[in-house]
């Protein structure tokens, strides 16, 4: 009798041990950086060949989301949520049947961006004084002050750091 008390203790444990273990069960454990949040909106992807689609937003982390979509998605798109007024570039991390789990990509990196405006605002305040000395008196003014206003930007991105 204390053999079978005993065995069946051990079984309780293991039970007991498969519900706080998900591996156990047979089910992946949540390997998500950031918890989810379900939700229940309407939803657009956007595709890199122009076409778009509409979808429904079943759940929404900071880092991804599971999509019910209408037919064939590709593997990386644009997903814009009703109410939402960011669009997320995203790839499709696991598929299975219309629905999807995607991933949004980082935004691009803001140290080449910024390193690109500086250049970019130096060439204008050049365009603008060129233009300003092509220019009748009344333009001139305007043109220069422009000019300056790019040198101030590219004078400020230079300070920034990246």
């Amino acid at each position: 009798m204390k053999a079978l008390a005993s065995e069946a203790a051990v079984r309780a444990a293991e039970i007991d041990d498969r519900r706080q273990n998900p591996e156990r069960r047979g089910k992946l454990p949540d390997r998500r950086s950031s918890p989810r949040k379900k939700i229940l909106k309407g939803g657009r992807t956007f595709w890199p060949n122009g076409d778009s689609s509409e979808c429904v937003v079943y759940n929404l982390s900071d880092e991804g989301a599971h999509l019910e979509i209408r037919g064939p998605a590709p593997n990386v798109f644009e997903l814009e949520i009703e109410d939402d007024q960011w669009r997320r570039s995203c790839s499709v991390v696991w598929r299975k049947g219309k629905r999807i789990g995607v991933k949004f990509q980082p935004p691009p990196q803001l140290r080449r961006a910024g390193n690109s405006m500086k250049k970019v605002a130096g060439q204008y305040a050049e365009v603008c004084r060129t233009m300003a000395e092509r220019s009748d008196r009344s333009q001139r003014e305007t043109l220069l002050n422009m000019a300056e206003a790019w040198e101030t930007v590219g004078r400020r991105l230079r300070k920034t750091p990246h």
